[in-house]
């Protein structure tokens, strides 16, 4: 049911890391998605409260805080990261900012 809404593609961006926890780059992977553009207020941990100017939903997949997403250019922070149910598949719901 999930993959009807996935037209949209987005760019993952996975964080490369040297010995000493720095990045040093970023590997990048395009996976399907739905892209909405609203703002939204989402706490985060520690109770604080901040915008989110856009969200996607995506299969369910391994993603952190520490990776990125790019569409249309611009690169995006992700803030907060739901986990969607469905009947049959489950999903997420990844807030950027």
């Amino acid at each position: 049911m999930i993959n009807a809404y996935l037209m949209d593609t987005v760019t993952l961006m996975l964080p490369v890391k040297n010995d000493y926890n720095e990045i040093t780059g970023w590997t990048e992977s395009n996976i399907k998605a739905r892209w909405t553009r609203k703002d939204r207020m989402v706490e985060i941990t520690g109770g604080n409260q901040v915008v989110s100017t856009a969200q996607i939903l995506i299969k369910n997949q391994t993603i952190t805080n520490s990776h990125r997403i790019k569409y249309g250019g611009v690169k995006y922070t992700i803030v907060d990261i739901k986990e969607l149910k469905d009947f049959s598949n489950r999903g997420l719901e990844v807030f950027l900012q």
